[in-house]
């Protein structure tokens, strides 16, 4: 469904056996099936402060916009996510957010405090599970890009078919990205005014050939939400469609070279580099 690779199915490309590489692509895709066969529970919270009744609004607002594996979707409360728990249903998938994550209950080496869990209570552990601190300040733009990553995630996960990869399989993979990246010249790049280098904002002018605008977040949030097809944003490192949420293109760092520290780093909302940003137009061909 989606023609991309995931970072963390790179990840576990990098390091993991063959056999035990097979082994956790399979039992991803098996559960991802689950999820996309069954009925989304999708949990709210106890309506008791003005945080909460923010995240009610976001969630239902961004699984109907943004979610298309589940065709029967139902909001429950949390007593009610408990009680399928304990039963471990066989009729629901679920997709919660938790402010006290269980490391037992998450297929992640990772640990956080607060994140958004999905998987099937029949499994032991989530498919997706990533931390998201949800503040007072927290976005409805958040909340689409959130449900837009999981989503991705999951249904790349259920159509995805192992191949054997070698470590120079995997370089070519981060590699092969020009192809992608010619949305690009036809779509205009949206960059965080608030997250770019000094040195990057004097040259970007004379170094990118194609629409741009150094924007507010609230600017790149409008244009997520809006689903707005001509826009692709940067965060983290990774090129963005705003429409959809798909990974446009990522950046290498250093360039060819994949480090332990390459997937994690990418994630961070750092600022962006001039070294960054020529990597990126490299694959502008």
């Amino acid at each position: 469904m989606k023609n991309i690779v995931s970072v963390l199915i790179i990840f576990i490309f990098c390091f993991s056996t063959a056999n035990a590489q097979k082994k956790q692509m399979e039992k991803l895709k098996a559960q991802a099936q689950h999820i996309i066969q069954k009925k989304l529970a999708v949990v709210l919270k106890k309506e008791t402060n003005d945080k909460n009744k923010a995240y009610n609004d976001y969630i239902k607002k961004a699984i109907v916009s943004e979610w298309t594996i589940n065709i029967d979707i139902e909001y429950v409360d949390f007593k009610t996510y408990k009680s399928l728990k304990k039963e471990n249903s066989k009729d629901y998938a679920y997709i919660v957010h938790l402010t006290k994550i269980n490391q037992d209950n998450i297929n992640d080496t990772y640990s956080f405090v607060e994140g958004i869990i999905v998987g099937c209570f029949e499994d032991k552990y989530a498919v997706f599970s990533e931390s998201f601190e949800f503040t007072n300040s927290t976005t409805l733009g958040d909340m689409f890009k959130k449900i837009q990553k999981a989503n991705n995630f999951i249904s790349t996960m259920a159509n995805y078919e192992y191949k054997k990869m070698s470590m120079k399989d995997i370089k070519a993979a981060y590699g092969q990205q020009t192809e992608k990246a010619k949305i690009l010249k036809t779509q205009t790049l949206y960059i965080d005014k608030d997250n770019i280098e000094k040195k990057l904002e004097d040259k970007i002018s004379s170094i990118y050939k194609y629409e741009y605008k150094l924007v507010s977040k609230e600017e790149i949030d409008n244009a997520v939400t809006n689903n707005d097809e001509s826009i692709s944003y940067i965060h983290g490192g990774i090129v963005f469609n705003a429409d959809t949420g798909d990974m446009v293109l990522q950046f290498i760092q250093p360039k060819g070279k994949i480090t332990v520290s390459t997937p994690i780093d990418m994630f961070k909302a750092s600022k962006l580099k001039l070294k960054e940003f020529k990597d990126l137009i490299s694959y502008l061909k």
